[in-house]
């Protein structure tokens, strides 16, 4: 139980997917400690931002307008001699009770019943410190700035992740 096994699996618009695997080794004075462990993978995935960026823009899972929020469910099996997360993304248009947020809210609770896993209470994610309006999905993932969102932007990718800009 040295590593984590993390899989975050993004949604966008018209069945858009990406899926990023992850094994970020687990501290050794957590070890064993579940409730430790929960803290550990709830401030790891803060650290992976309130969103998750990507090469171009992503479109709202449900409508197909820009996103700019994010719905995150968990699956957790942690407490397994090789621990495993695994993160749903649905990028959305606007969060907060809107049409496309229920839709995603009630597909995520569908999933939850049917895989065994009762639906859980939403814990949002910090927004980064000096952020004030949450930046497009395809926005640079260092300055957030909507320009960098726009169409024929020469952002760079992440050589490791291909993913993020």
């Amino acid at each position: 139980m040295s590593e984590l096994d993390l899989t975050i699996i993004v949604y966008g618009e018209e069945g858009r997917r990406a899926e990023i695997t992850l094994k970020p080794k687990i501290p050794a004075d957590i070890r064993g400690d579940i409730s430790q462990l929960n803290d550990w993978t709830f401030k790891l995935l803060c650290c992976l931002g309130a969103d998750v960026k990507h090469t171009s823009n992503w479109g709202c899972a449900v409508c197909g307008e820009a996103a700019r929020e994010t719905h995150c469910q968990t699956m957790s099996w942690i407490h397994l001699p090789q621990p495993k997360l695994n993160v749903y993304i649905n990028l959305i248009c606007v969060a907060g009770g809107g049409p496309c947020h229920q839709q995603v809210i009630g597909q995520c609770g569908a999933k939850a019943i049917l895989s065994g896993f009762p639906p859980q209470n939403e814990t949002p994610l910090p927004m980064p410190p000096g952020v004030e309006k949450i930046p497009l999905a395809g926005s640079c993932a260092n300055c957030l700035e909507e320009k960098t969102a726009a169409a024929g932007s020469s952002m760079r990718r992440c050589s490791a992740c291909k993913l993020t800009r």
